[in-house]
């Protein structure tokens, strides 16, 4: 009958008892059960993690039926040979109810005698266990390989000691059916102890634990944990614990400006870097949670920010399910927040003042949305919400239907707390898993917030429809321009082009580059009241020497590198200016300055060959805009 088995075996080396021992049972398998085909898991650096030993074990496995036996467990042949009678009427078999602990005198006299069952113990030397519980499954497990990976295998966010043996149990209980106990007694043999209190990860898991206790019983709560695994492999749990309870934790737990961000990313990790560190810097006292849309399970380690565990692949236009679950999760982890707000990954903040205009916002609503309105008949994502009007009326009024722009929808805490409600919350989410109406982000919660009866309310500037758009993505000039006339705070869409000059441009903004290296006495523009004049962002001339624009006063003046590294000032060549001037370089190449007028316009010269043209007033359309005509082309061309 062991011609079927695999003899499933994890190890972690200690170079010491662990590993004496380990060699004496790869022998007494060999000599005892040498039918069965044996498959080790062998893991040599990094953290203790059985969890993934065992899976890498069972995936070198060829036959139908796996024994997972700890390396540390003897037992009689004829155990197995017992369960596998069974085993066609229970998904799990456990094959023991008694264990019996062989102490270190006699686990080391055994591991010098020759590999062999029966073997001879003393009485003195072995003690029965009284730890053993009800539903108990480690040690030794028999089970079918199907039903090995129909519960996902262990579940490797478990490091260190504990919780992944009652973990699996309980998936295979939930996904399979009841495990079953037939008699038996196994010899555990000595080694120095671990348990909770001993693992630095031993918190972590007791939580990981919990969550499955949560889920027993339910299959689809359990499945959801386990494809959490294929998304979101190695440590994102544990990492995700270790910022919570980390210095800095307070800032995720309970964030000073009520806000929680969350964001949705799905490629160019160094661009998902870049928006962390913009939202930071401009809204400092705001938690920051990230969801992996993509196959890249790597795609947000080691950024500093938790990780929605229920990640997974989001294709394009059908991405509103990530609010949903993201909701879920801070609620799993106690996150406490007013706010919840949405960023995609191609958007950046600008300036400071976000937090404050959002809080004072919100003060009298619990919804507010970017262009928020009552949609015409038209309108293109309100067409697809009435292609699958059968699911949607059942969740929301859809006449009239109102919309939003997707991204920047704040939604308060108490108005998550009513999409969660149990059964609204499986509701919403099976339609949005089910849907095949495009785009339901921009219509979904701001139609479920009117049903429930919260207030809304559209962002109040009239610009921010304009800074927060669907396309086209923004040119160098309209970030001057905003920044100019202090329109708003985020921006998108922004190019996701790692080196385009916006992000250039917004990241200098962000590390104040340009005053700290530009402003002591050794260059000709210093002045003692600092507050009489600012510089520009350096930008490389034709000879890659650095050229910049200095407002001293009321007046701007443009200053040259010579090729002594020394700066020269060349013309002053604007007056009746304030505020900081921005230099850049136009799409024909040439420069051009952008400065805020004291008359509260706002100018832009171009300086073609020498010579110094403008000032030129900055325009912007709206409509225009957003039917995506070129800002200022004539003037840049």
């Amino acid at each position: 009958m062991l011609e079927k088995v695999s003899i499933v075996i994890p190890f972690q080396t200690d170079n010491g008892p662990r590993a004496e021992v380990f060699e004496w049972i790869k022998h007494y398998y060999e000599q005892v059960m040498p039918e069965a085909e044996l498959c080790l898991g062998i893991i040599d650096k990094g953290e203790i993690n059985k969890a993934k030993a065992v899976n890498l074990a069972a995936k070198k496995a060829t036959r139908e039926i796996l024994v997972i036996a700890d390396a540390d467990v003897v037992f009689d042949p004829q155990l197995i040979i017992k369960a596998l009678k069974v085993l066609p009427h229970a998904p799990c078999i456990i094959p023991f109810t008694e264990i019996y602990d062989i102490d270190r005198s006699g686990t080391e006299r055994l591991v010098k005698s020759k590999p062999a069952w029966p073997f001879a113990f003393k009485a003195d030397e072995c003690k029965k266990a009284s730890w053993i519980y009800q539903g108990f499954a480690g040690k030794l497990i028999i089970i079918p390989k199907v039903n090995f990976e129909a519960a996902g295998g262990f579940d490797e966010r478990f490091i260190g000691w504990g919780g992944e043996d009652d973990a699996f149990s309980l998936a295979v209980q939930t996904i399979s059916g009841k495990l079953e106990n037939i008699e038996g007694v196994i010899f555990h043999l000595w080694h120095p102890s671990s348990s909770y209190s001993t693992n630095p990860f031993g918190k972590a898991n007791g939580e990981l634990l919990n969550r499955y206790k949560r889920a027993n019983g339910d299959p689809q709560k359990m499945l959801k944990l386990i494809r959490e695994r294929k998304y979101n492999q190695d440590r994102i749990h544990q990492d995700n614990i270790e910022l919570l309870n980390s210095k800095k934790g307070h800032l995720f737990k309970s964030p000073k400006s009520q806000i929680c961000f969350a964001i949705l990313v799905h490629e160019k990790k160094n661009l998902v870097k870049q928006l962390i560190e913009n939202v930071r810097y401009f809204c400092p006292n705001s938690a920051i949670v990230l969801y992996n849309g993509s196959y890249d399970s790597t795609l947000c380690e080691g950024l500093g920010v938790p990780v929605c565990p229920s990640s997974h692949k989001l294709n394009y236009g059908y991405t509103a399910v990530y609010f949903l679950e993201t909701m879920e999760w801070l609620e799993e982890m106690e996150i406490q927040y007013n706010y919840f707000i949405n960023i995609d990954s191609d958007a950046l903040f600008i300036k400071s003042g976000y937090e404050e205009f959002i809080q004072n916002q919100m003060k009298d609503t619990d919804y507010m949305g970017v262009d928020h309105r009552v949609t015409a008949n038209d309108w293109h994502i309100g067409k697809e919400v009435w292609k699958d009007q059968d699911r949607w009326k059942k969740l929301f009024n859809m006449k009239p239907l109102d919309g939003v722009f997707n991204v920047g929808q704040v939604i308060s805490r108490p108005l998550v707390k009513a999409l969660l409600e149990p059964e609204r919350k499986e509701r919403l989410k099976r339609a949005l898993l089910k849907t095949y109406s495009w785009g339901m982000d921009e219509v979904v919660f701001v139609n479920l917030a009117k049903e429930l009866g919260f207030s809304r309310k559209k962002y109040p500037n009239p610009y921010d429809s304009v800074m927060i758009r669907y396309r086209p993505h923004f040119t160098l000039e309209e970030i001057i321009y905003h920044l100019s006339y202090d329109n708003g705070y985020l921006c998108h869409p922004i190019s996701r082009e790692e080196n385009h000059s916006i992000r250039h441009l917004i990241h200098h903004l962000q590390t104040g580059i340009h005053s700290e290296l530009y402003q002591n006495r050794e260059y000709p523009w210093h002045e003692d009241n600092q507050n009489q004049y600012s510089i520009s962002l350096p930008v490389k001339g034709e000879t890659d020497l650095l050229e910049l624009v200095v407002r001293s006063g009321s007046s701007l003046t443009h200053y040259r590198q010579g090729e002594d590294f020394k700066w020269y000032k060349t013309q002053t060549f604007a007056e009746g200016v304030l505020g900081m001037p921005f230099l850049f370089r136009t799409q024909s190449g040439d420069l051009g300055v952008v400065c805020k007028l004291q008359n509260g316009e706002v100018g832009l010269w171009k300086r073609y060959g020498d010579v110094w043209y403008g000032p030129f007033i900055f325009q912007i359309e709206k409509n225009d805009l957003i039917m995506g005509s070129h800002f200022t082309a004539d003037l840049l061309e």
